[in-house]
């Protein structure tokens, strides 16, 4: 399936103590497109969307978009030490991994897509300002209240 995204690499986070698999379409003009799973998928969830978004903008505009989805904690290839994930670690986890693939986000426009649980983390994300160069938000079938992986 990674006729798609252009890079699929893992990404360290030392501070947040965990690595990452990310998958980019990268391009270096328009908006970044950051793209949150819900509980129990992974970024795959997302190619579909992200094979139509880079032919629809690639198409009908002489600007290409970029996306950005990656394995939460616990999910795909992503590991995690515990499945207890508080809400705001994986907030914090957005933020890192944006900073990290963007360290100049005033430079792009963000728009912060999440379904399910991804979009509790996005508006969490954004109530705490978080991530900066946001220009939109998506939610999609998002779930309310705190988030907390069980057995």
């Amino acid at each position: 399936m990674n006729d798609c995204f252009s890079t699929i690499h893992d990404v360290d986070l030392p501070d947040q103590k965990a690595r990452f698999k990310v998958y980019e379409i990268r391009n270096s003009n328009g908006p970044v497109y950051v793209l949150h799973h819900g509980a129990g998928h992974t970024a795959m969830t997302w190619y579909k969307l992200a094979q139509n978004l880079k032919n629809l903008t690639t198409v009908s505009t002489s600007t290409e978009c970029s996306i950005l989805c990656y394995d939460a904690r616990a999910h795909g290839s992503t590991a995690s030490e515990s499945e207890d994930i508080p809400l705001n670690v994986l907030s914090n986890d957005l933020a890192a991994i944006i900073n990290h693939c963007y360290p100049q986000p005033h430079k792009r426009d963000i728009i912060l897509v999440g379904h399910s649980l991804g979009g509790s983390v996005v508006v969490d994300a954004m109530s705490r300002s978080l991530v900066q160069g946001v220009r939109g938000v998506v939610v999609l079938d998002v779930v309310e209240g705190k988030i907390h992986f069980h057995d």
